[in-house]
């Protein structure tokens, strides 16, 4: 707009230049606050109060692993042959392979594993093992 003739201030402009604001700027790394040490960040507490268990899950995990024993479960047959074939392949590459019969709805079932182990390392090995020898085991943790 014009000034008028009248003597009145002209109106601000519209759009006015000004610097921006702090607020819009990502803070700069020495711009936050120092945590103290072992203290858990802002997130891991709000989990923490979400969920109180998953602030002693991770300690709790590790525990729990070191307790657990390892089975190697090599298949489940319905077949008798089967399973007894896969067993004798067990005791070929060096493990003591066992077999439960399971009684389902469907029939059945035997069981063949190994184990347990005390690890699950140990229970790795063992499964390497039998994939070398051409079997697929998977780990079951008890």
């Amino acid at each position: 707009m014009k000034p008028s003739n009248r003597g009145e201030p002209a109106p601000p402009p519209l759009v006015q230049d000004k610097p921006p604001l702090a607020q819009d700027k990502p803070p700069l790394a020495q711009d936050r606050l120092p945590t103290r040490a072992g203290e858990p960040d802002v997130l891991a507490r709000l989990i923490e109060r979400a969920d109180p268990a998953a602030g002693s899950q991770s300690a709790g995990v590790a525990a729990k692993t070191a307790s657990r024993k390892f089975l190697v479960q090599i298949g489940a047959y319905s077949n008798v042959q089967s399973a007894r074939s896969v067993l004798d392949r067990a005791v070929q590459v060096g493990l003591r392979p066992y077999q439960e019969t399971v009684k389902t709805a469907q029939g059945d079932w035997i069981r063949v594993r190994v184990g347990p182990f005390a690890s699950r390392q140990d229970a790795e090995r063992a499964q390497q093992d039998l994939k070398r020898a051409g079997v697929t085991a998977a780990i079951i943790a008890l």
